[in-house]
């Protein structure tokens, strides 16, 4: 529950493949209608909103991906949202970019007995009594919660679905390489690293430097 209902961080990050079958719809949420807690959702007129409740609306909008970023083709595409960026900003990210920003500071509202719910939300505060409503019909994959604002390099590694790493000359980089199971120790077999300026941390698994 401390996990998900948002506090003052909180991120949720997964894959999506097509919107919500119309507007008011609903890809997940914990309540976020009128009362308290928070959902992503398709809006009238815009393909995704975040919405919460018991933040102050004057410091700032709920974050949005427009129609400007091509939402409606089917396709997977990643999503993440991130409560307490700096302490006092809300963000989307598409793809791994930044496609919104809002200063929302504060504490969402505790959504305590509405369901955690996929595809739709619910409207009953009875822990386990469902009262689905705004059902998306969406196609989701690996939604994933986490009680802390991640940072930008761990939302980008996220989207990496091959074993490319794209980086640009000349230009600082950081990567932290994704890993289960609570490995303790990296290590890189040859050059591939050193000969473009990049280093391995063997303790924290960080590729840094300035390709080459």
């Amino acid at each position: 529950e401390d996990r998900v209902y948002g506090g003052n961080a909180m991120s949720l990050a997964l894959w999506r493949k097509r919107l919500p079958s119309a507007d008011w719809r609903t890809l997940v949420s914990k309540m976020g209608n009128t009362q308290a807690g928070w959902k992503l959702r398709r809006r009238s007129g815009v393909p995704l909103e975040f919405e919460t409740y018991g933040l102050p609306n004057s410091a700032g909008g709920h974050p949005k991906i427009g129609v400007e970023h091509n939402m409606t083709e089917v396709r997977w595409r990643h999503i993440a949202i991130v409560h307490g960026h700096e302490g006092n900003k809300m963000r989307i990210y598409l793809d791994g970019s930044v496609v919104s920003e809002e200063l929302k500071p504060g504490t969402i509202t505790p959504s305590n007995g509405f369901d955690l719910t996929f595809g739709a939300f619910d409207t009953n505060a009875a822990a386990g009594s469902f009262n689905y409503s705004g059902v998306g019909q969406v196609h989701l994959d690996d939604i994933r919660f986490y009680n802390r604002a991640l940072a930008p390099h761990e939302i980008v590694a996220m989207t990496i679905t091959s074993n490319r790493i794209v980086a640009d000359i000349g230009t600082p980089f950081s990567y932290s390489i994704p890993a289960t199971r609570g490995p303790t120790s990296w290590s890189v077999s040859g050059t591939a690293l050193s000969d473009r300026n990049l280093n391995l941390n063997s303790s924290t698994g960080e590729i840094t430097g300035t390709p080459s």
